[in-house]
């Protein structure tokens, strides 16, 4: 499927679980927004056992019917009430919307020029960046975002969706008191809800910093990330890839060490790759990786600092056409092998507790469009008209209209499906995609199918 433009932008602004206005009632640091030049003062802030955290806090939102209906949907954020998608209409801006799941009807709209860039911080100092986390400014775009992070249960992560409440650009313990923010080279931390903030694991000279996220108990704090490697003069700068963990569980926070990411090549004389980031994480809270050689699932162990193996497609080599994802809790793996003719796939656990399940119908698992979620289920296209549900007890082949364009699986296993509204005039092939018909307004109910995986019925929806 088409994707719009990047789905990331909508965590500026963010969005939260209701719609009444920022409580009076709790106080906020005012510091002006720093300059390039010299941070602004900051005024002593309130005690911490007043402080509400940024996530928890309540933010309008709003519904802009007079909007064009989308052509193309993406699935941007999944919780079990509520979706988050990306809505590309044709010959119009993209912007982003917030679906009920029980209802199946639109129920905010957040325009992309609204969401802009997250934190004007990348060229500032520092010091510079930790007053403007703590400003009224820095705090408008802040807290938006954090709201977001803790509304959903899922968040699109490099190639997949993670269980957890992270970003490219932020993460959020469980309890909500425990936020980190980064920006290129620096991670900036906060233990109180965003009250106040320092920069934690400067000696790891990261340099950009991809990612951050929390254990599931909140105890460690992990950033991915590039160390640039000394070169002669002349020639091309070469990187590491590397994890950095952080213990955050006490009143400092602690390096506990680094992890090279780097792998070493199965083949002579080929140069070396790097293990590649999957997005969910171990049962253990820690971040999950795909090796470039093998089909096989590694685990970052924050106590040995090693990557542990976890799991192996039941294949020894990798060939051209193979593919490895991850479902959101870490839990199942997906992977293809072979070309398009010889193509096989497997979903296995990747604690191993059971083996490998052969998917049929090979030559069509290059559609493979949904899953695995955390039970194992996947869904591929089959052909114009079908599409087929595999899952650990069975194979159901259902018809693809009452879907859609399939989107993923919910929180209870059900297929969310997009359903294109009407177009100004048919489609012809090679052409520019004509304007859908009418506003939001029109169709804000009619868009999102849920249908049942064994049935292929669709769910009655509660309006």
């Amino acid at each position: 499927m088409k994707r719009g433009r990047s789905t990331w932008a909508w965590l500026a602004l963010g969005l939260s679980a209701c719609a009444s206005p920022p409580p009076s009632a709790v106080p906020q640091p005012r510091v002006a927004a720093p300059s390039a030049t010299a941070a602004a003062p900051v005024v002593a802030p309130p005690p911490a056992d007043t402080w509400v955290s940024l996530a928890d806090r309540k933010y309008p939102h709003a519904l802009d019917g007079s909007l064009a209906p989308p052509g193309i949907v993406s699935l941007s954020a999944l919780s079990k009430t509520e979706a988050l998608l990306s809505f590309s209409p044709p010959q119009a801006h993209d912007y982003m919307a917030v679906v009920d799941l029980a209802s199946g009807c639109v129920t905010e709209t957040h325009t992309v020029e609204e969401l802009g860039g997250f934190l004007p911080i990348k060229r500032m100092e520092p010091g510079q960046i930790i007053a403007y986390l703590v400003s009224e400014a820095g705090q408008r775009l802040l807290g938006p975002h954090m709201a977001t992070l803790a509304r959903f249960d899922l968040h699109r992560a490099e190639h997949a969706f993670a269980r957890g409440h992270a970003d490219a650009t932020g993460a959020l313990s469980a309890d909500h008191r425990k936020m980190a923010v980064t920006s290129n080279a620096a991670i900036f931390y906060s233990d109180n809800g965003g009250l106040n903030f320092a920069r934690v694991a400067e000696k790891a000279q990261l340099d950009p910093v991809q990612r951050v996220s929390f254990s599931p108990d909140g105890r460690f704090l992990f950033g991915e990330g590039l160390r640039r490697v000394a070169t002669p003069p002349g020639e091309n700068p070469t990187f590491t890839p590397l994890l950095v963990v952080v213990d955050v569980h006490g009143e400092t926070p602690t390096v506990v060490g680094e992890i090279d990411l780097t792998a070493t090549p199965a083949a002579p004389k080929r140069p070396s790759t790097s293990f590649s980031a999957m997005g969910p994480i171990t049962p253990q809270g820690a971040p999950l990786y795909a090796s470039p050689d093998t089909l096989c699932i590694l685990g970052a162990n924050a106590t040995t600092l090693h990557l542990d193996s976890l799991a192996c497609a039941p294949t020894a080599k990798l060939v051209p056409g193979s593919n490895l994802t991850v479902s959101p809790s870490g839990m199942f793996a997906y992977a293809t092998h072979g070309d398009l003719q010889a193509k096989k796939g497997w979903v296995f656990p990747v604690d191993g507790h059971a083996p490998a399940r052969t998917l049929p119908d090979g030559f069509y698992l290059q559609n493979a469009t949904i899953g695995p979620d955390d039970a194992g289920r996947l869904g591929w296209d089959r052909g114009p008209k079908g599409f087929r549900v595999d899952t650990a007890d069975a194979t159901y082949d259902l018809d693809w209209k009452p879907i859609g364009s399939p989107l993923a699986f919910d929180l209870d296993g059900n297929i969310l499906g997009f359903k294109q509204p009407p177009l100004v005039r048919p489609h012809r092939p090679g052409a520019s995609m004509p304007p859908t018909v009418g506003a939001l307004a029109d169709t804000k109910c009619t868009l999102l199918s849920r249908v049942d995986p064994k049935s292929g019925k669709r769910q009655a929806l509660q309006r």
